[in-house]
């Protein structure tokens, strides 16, 4: 839920959802669980960061 949350917020402050798409398509971008994983790291939000580490696929 943290992640939908984290997704949204980003979206708003960006005024578009499209900065987590792919460029050209309506596909959302592989690399966006990475940049998650940053801005836990970035916030200190360690205890989210294991568990979302737990549950994510992250692309090779």
């Amino acid at each position: 839920m943290q992640y939908k949350k984290w997704y949204y917020e980003t979206a708003v402050a960006a005024g578009t959802e499209t900065i987590h798409f792919l460029p050209g398509s309506n596909e959302v971008d592989p690399q966006l669980a990475r940049q998650y994983q940053a801005h836990l790291k970035a916030t200190g939000d360690l205890t989210t960061l294991a568990l979302f580490n737990e549950v994510v696929e992250l692309p090779k």
